[in-house]
């Protein structure tokens, strides 16, 4: 059935890449230490498969878990790496960076992000952008974020200053 699964997502992605689609968001539970040794072997496989099918678009490999740990998917086909960095039991983009050496994703909390002032939330950017750096790294959230997510939290995230140079 995993196999079958794998075939059809990556005939998916082919019929993305004919409509002219950039890049693809792949989570994996492979880096999560709940994942045991024979699972990882039973799920890389078909996690390699499908990323080396997307190869040519930006593949965003998001490391679905707590506790997750690049280093089980250090050969992962992919430009962007991306982590839950509001857990505490993952280390934030900083430590994700160094420990990758590759584009990475995140400093944005998923589970609050709707509820925080403006101040705060300036605060996280600029947090985030200077654990991050400017290049190689892109201001996102957390696995998931609110469908009832304000327009103006998305707003002032997208123009805050700091991330347009303008401080």
């Amino acid at each position: 059935m995993v196999g079958r699964i794998t075939d059809e997502t990556c005939r998916h992605i082919n019929r993305l890449k004919e409509t002219g689609i950039h890049g693809i968001y792949f989570a994996t539970t492979a880096g999560c230490a709940a994942v045991g040794d024979a699972e990882f072997l039973l799920q890389s496989p078909e996690d390699r498969a499908v990323l080396a099918e997307a190869e040519g678009l930006v593949r965003i490999l998001h490391l679905h878990g707590s506790d997750a740990d690049p280093a089980r998917v250090r050969d992962y086909p992919r430009e962007v790496l991306h982590r839950e960095g509001a857990d505490p039991a993952n280390p934030g983009v900083q430590a994700l960076r160094s420990r990758t050496g590759s584009a990475v994703m995140g400093g944005l909390p998923h589970d609050t992000l709707s509820k925080i002032s403006r101040s705060r939330l300036r605060s996280i950017i600029v947090d985030a952008v200077d654990a991050g750096g400017r290049a190689g790294f892109i201001l996102a959230p957390g696995c998931v974020v609110s469908p009832s997510i304000a327009r103006r939290t998305l707003l002032a995230v997208r123009n805050d200053p700091y991330l347009c140079n303008d401080v």
